[in-house]
């Protein structure tokens, strides 16, 4: 793990390098493309935040990430921390995140990016 100048309890951000091995990102890209062409779901209704693109919410991968990282990102924080969800997407070609604000149970999010910019489907 490589720590970034922003420090978190003064900031309110931190950037964290290579806190997942690369060969379970790789994993985890596989997985996600396989669940994109044969189990696809996307966001719905008004909550929509990208045109159908597949999106997965409380998916066991991405719970079994949470519990993984949680140690690691305790001890870089320096706080404890209560994983209360997990949400992944694969974007398409052209899609558009907005900035938007997380709801409140979301006190600590973590992002991650997998796949980029190789992350054509």
């Amino acid at each position: 793990m490589q720590n970034s100048t922003p420090n978190f309890k003064k900031d309110k951000y931190s950037i964290i390098k290579s806190i997942i091995p690369l060969e379970l990102c790789n994993m985890f890209i596989e997985y996600a493309k396989l669940q994109s062409k044969f189990d696809f779901t996307y966001e719905v209704g008004t909550e929509a935040q990208t045109d159908k693109t597949h999106s997965r919410y409380g998916d066991f991968f991405t719970e079994a990430l949470l519990l993984y990282l949680q140690p690691k990102l305790e001890a870089h924080l320096e706080e404890k921390l209560l994983p209360t969800f997990s949400y992944y997407r694969v974007y398409k070609k052209g899609d558009i995140l907005a900035p938007h604000v997380d709801r409140n149970s979301c006190e600590v999010c973590v992002s991650l990016t997998f796949g980029w910019p190789e992350a054509e489907i």
